[in-house]
């Protein structure tokens, strides 16, 4: 029996050697594990932040693609009313640009007249001399 119980002694201590190395080897396993786990946390965690620093960079270029929005339609505005005003400035200048080519016909027509006027009466006063001195002879 001292062959036989030192055999089991054997194969049991064997078994313990074996569960021990697969024990260290477990712990090792679940060290390498607990690692990898801290490494995807730090990588979850730094993913996080430049995803809130994204996120904040968009907001905010949101608020100032609302601005320059607001911005480009105050100009639109601003750029309607100027056409308007100039528009109505150009209506006023071709009635105004009208009355003055249709007083120029007048002042011509009335310079005409000025002139027919004055040769009839450069006519009259003629015809006058010329009659006191028919009739003075």
């Amino acid at each position: 029996m001292d062959e036989v119980g030192t055999g089991e002694l054997q194969q049991q201590q064997q078994l313990i050697n074996n569960l021990g190395q697969i024990e260290v080897s477990q712990d090792k396993r679940i060290q390498d594990l607990e690692k990898q786990n801290s490494l995807i946390r730090a990588r979850e965690s730094k993913i996080s932040q430049d995803s809130k620093k994204n996120l904040q960079r968009a907001f905010g270029a949101e608020g100032r693609i609302k601005d320059l929005n607001s911005q480009i339609r105050s100009v639109k505005y601003q750029i309607n009313s100027h056409n308007s005003r100039e528009s109505k400035i150009s209506q006023d200048s071709k009635k105004n640009l009208q009355r003055a080519f249709g007083a120029e016909g007048r002042i011509k027509d009335l310079n005409s007249q000025i002139r027919s006027l004055k040769y009839q009466i450069n006519s009259h006063n003629c015809n006058y001399v010329l009659n006191k001195i028919n009739y003075k002879k």
